[in-house]
C-alpha cells in the first residue's frame, strides 16, 4: 500500500479503475447507438466513480474539461428530454 500523501496506485485501485473505464467505454458505445435517459444516468454515475482517481491519474491539465464533461452528462441524466430527440 502507498504511503500517506503518495500518488501511487495500489493493485486493487488499478483493478477498480480499469473496471470503471471498461464499463464507461461499454456504456458510451451503447449510448452512441441509441441514446437514452437511463444510459446517460449510468454514464454519469460511472464518471463520478472516476473522481477519486483524478489526482492519481494526473488530471491537473485536464481537470476543467473533465468537470465540464461530467456536468454535461449530469444534465443529460437529470433531463430526459435531452435524449428524446436523439
Amino acid at each position: 500500500m502507498a504511503a500517506p500523501g503518495s500518488t501511487a496506485i495500489s493493485n486493487t485501485e488499478t483493478e477498480d479503475l480499469e473496471q470503471i473505464q471498461r464499463e464507461l467505454n461499454f456504456l458510451l458505445r451503447r449510448y452512441a447507438r441509441s441514446s437514452s435517459h437511463v444510459l446517460a444516468k449510468k454514464i454519469y454515475l460511472r464518471m463520478e466513480g472516476l473522481l477519486p482517481y483524478l489526482e492519481q491519474l494526473d488530471f491537473s491539465q485536464n481537470r476543467c474539461e473533465f468537470y465540464r464533461l461530467l456536468r454535461s452528462w449530469r444534465f443529460r441524466a437529470l433531463d430526459p428530454d435531452t435524449c428524446a430527440g436523439s
